[in-house]
């Protein structure tokens, strides 16, 4: 009996250890198909946030949810999966943001989209969008999931991203509905574009609040002021709004009998100086009757014709009086018009003094050379003014001015719009002769002889 004993108990433990192990193997293996079965139901309709652990047919759901509703399936799917007998619920909710934002910035080559989601599927959506959008750029996801996002918050991120590609650099913060976009226009077209934003609402839902864009930087830097009978034309570029305001008030102020067009646009990368440059071209649009006064870049331009005497005197001062880094490009001032249009040439002994109004330099330059062929060893001394008015064929009439200074020893040739005034000493009776006789003394076409003194 002893002997059965000793043989019996043994075997019965080895029987024992046997069975338990295989009901334990059989257990983990039913666990493990149960997990996989309800992982499968849960990964089918994408609910990623959800971790299954069985202890034996029983499950518990662990996870943060974006939603409640979120969390309610996933704990049906469970209790819908084959062989699952309970469904312990140890999930929780993600955390609530409010306000709920997003913000994407653009630097460099860089996207850095940061702020909230409300579940993976959209925190994926906006970086694909973010790729697709920024190709070339490095997408920087600092991301995080939380609930409390407005509705249709996936097409309000779409429609700030793509704000972004109208700026070389900025950022796009969407604060539940609410759009703030800062940053440096990328042209004068998305400037615009960006700007007309202001206070709206569109179709995604998005209303644009804030907006602190700066315009375009512009090379070259070109701005102009063109003046004609009626109207002032202010076209280019300029630094701000309160100056394209303020230079508009100006105009309008110092030249009231004017229409002023305002063509001007904003942009950045203004030369140093910029407002002290506007300041001077206005001053010297008032010299002219009508023409043009502009920059491009540090180089100044000027064009027209003068209001009066005095202001050709001034506009011409002013050419050497350029504002602080600004070099003259180019001039073509038209002297003003004169009426009446005089000039006279006296001569006394070896002498000839020469006054009045000229159209150009060089017609002083051929009355002298004139003269000088006839009288070599004159000396001249020249007081004359550029001006505009002066009768046709007037080089004809300085040709005729000096022939009949040549004839006198002393005494003068005068005009006085058409009219010419001859008085005098003649050099010698063949001077003499010649000074009254009809053919010499007549001048040329349209001038008529008015007095002639000899």
């Amino acid at each position: 009996m002893v002997r059965w004993t000793k043989w019996i108990v043994p075997g019965l433990l080895v029987i024992a250890l046997l069975s338990f192990l295989a009901i334990r193997f059989e257990t983990a293996e039913i666990q493990a198909d149960l997990a996989a079965k309800a992982e499968g139901a849960l990964s089918g309709e994408r609910i990623s946030w959800a971790s299954v652990a069985m202890d034996g047919r029983d499950a518990t759901l662990s996870g943060s949810a974006p939603n409640e509703s979120s969390r309610a399936r996933a704990r049906q799917l469970l209790l819908q999966t084959y062989d699952i007998r309970v469904v312990s619920d140890g999930s929780d909710l993600i955390a609530l943001q409010d306000p709920y934002t997003l913000t994407a910035k653009k630097l460099d080559d860089k996207l850095t989209v940061d702020g909230f989601a409300p579940d993976e599927e959209t925190r994926s959506a906006i970086l694909a969008n973010a790729r697709d959008t920024f190709p070339s750029f490095e997408i920087i996801d600092d991301q995080s999931l939380a609930r409390g996002a407005p509705d249709g918050f996936s097409e309000m991120s779409a429609f700030g991203l793509q704000k972004l590609t109208g700026l070389i650099s900025g950022e796009v913060t969407l604060s539940g509905t609410n759009l703030a976009i800062s940053g440096i226009a990328q042209d004068l077209e998305s400037y615009a574009d960006i700007i007309s934003l202001a206070n709206s609402k569109n179709t995604s839902g998005v209303e644009v609040t804030q907006l602190d864009i700066t315009p375009p930087p512009i090379s070259p830097y070109e701005w102009a002021l063109q003046l004609d009978e009626q109207t002032i034309i202010a076209r280019g570029f300029v630094a701000s709004e309160s100056q394209r305001e303020a230079l508009t008030e100006r105009l309008n102020s110092m030249f009231p009998q004017f229409a002023v067009i305002e063509e001007m646009q904003l942009a950045s990368n203004a030369p140093s100086g910029f407002q002290e440059r506007l300041d001077f071209a206005t001053v010297q649009l008032g010299h002219l009757r009508a023409g043009t006064v502009g920059f491009e870049d540090d180089m100044i331009s000027i064009s027209g014709q003068a209001q009066n005497l005095q202001a050709f005197d001034e506009l011409r001062k002013s050419l050497n009086e350029l504002p602080n880094g600004v070099s003259l490009h180019s001039q073509e001032i038209s002297p003003p018009v004169v009426q009446p249009y005089i000039w006279s040439g006296t001569i006394a002994g070896d002498g000839v003094a020469v006054s009045g109004f000229v159209p150009t330099g060089q017609t002083i330059q051929s009355f002298t050379d004139a003269l000088t062929e006839l009288r070599p060893s004159l000396k001249f001394t020249a007081q004359t003014r550029l001006a505009l008015g002066n009768p046709e064929a007037f080089p004809d009439a300085m040709s005729y001015a000096a022939r009949r200074l040549s004839e006198l020893e002393s005494g003068s040739v005068s005009f006085e719009g058409n009219a010419v005034f001859v008085a005098g000493v003649a050099r010698s009776s063949e001077s003499y002769l010649t000074a009254v006789s009809p053919e010499a003394s007549t001048p040329p076409e349209p001038y008529t002889l008015a007095t002639n003194d000899v």
